[in-house]
């Protein structure tokens, strides 16, 4: 699962966290314990352009777990 920004992450993960602290590792969600990569919200980048390689390493991430599943 990607949680794209602040709320999507911090209500699945019902935390009050920044998201800049949540991403850059697999997170695990509920009771199956899917795997969750966090990533800033494409609103936030466009007004925030230094961040953008943070989000390609967060997909990356995300990539890289969820071919790991299969």
């Amino acid at each position: 699962m990607l949680s794209v920004g602040r709320i999507s992450a911090q209500s699945l993960l019902q935390t009050d966290t920044p998201v800049g602290r949540l991403r850059g590792r697999v997170h695990r969600f509920g009771e199956g314990q899917i795997p969750l990569v966090v990533t800033y919200h494409p609103a936030y980048l466009l007004r925030s352009p230094d961040q953008k390689a943070k989000a390609w390493d967060d997909l990356q991430l995300a990539v890289k777990t969820f071919s790991n599943l299969t």
